[in-house]
């Protein structure tokens, strides 16, 4: 049985909202992605160019166009702070699934982050 992920909405808890990447979200991205404390953990501290951020970007598009999932950013509500991102991607050739959730060191032990994991499992899958 083949499970997937069929939502492209919008997702809220208390504190946080999740919002589908989209093709406009390239430079917000690519910010989020050179920031030094987040690099460091995906991509051994190296700056990754725009080109490489663009190509992360159009794969969780056609991710979500195929499959219904993707990657999703995450807000606090309160300041509209962008802190981090979430979801699963699709990559070729060899179609493998990647999960990811990076979000700024400065959230590393805040609670609400538990609470979106938690509302993330809690969503029903569908076939």
């Amino acid at each position: 049985m083949c499970l997937t992920l069929t939502y492209t909405f919008k997702l809220d808890t208390d504190r946080l909202y999740l919002e589908p990447l989209a093709a406009t979200d390239l430079p917000i991205l690519h910010s989020f992605l050179t920031d030094e404390s987040v690099r460091q953990y995906l991509f051994d501290n190296q700056i990754v160019p725009i080109s490489q951020s663009a190509e992360i970007l159009e794969t969780a598009l056609d991710t979500f166009s195929t499959h219904g999932y993707g990657l999703w950013l995450i807000y606090l509500k309160d300041s509209l702070e962008m802190i981090g991102f979430v979801g699963c991607i699709l990559f070729s050739p060899n179609h493998s699934l990647s999960c990811y959730m990076r979000y700024c060191p400065h959230m590393r032990k805040k609670a609400m982050l538990r609470k979106l994991l938690n509302a993330l499992l809690a969503m029903p899958l569908k076939n």
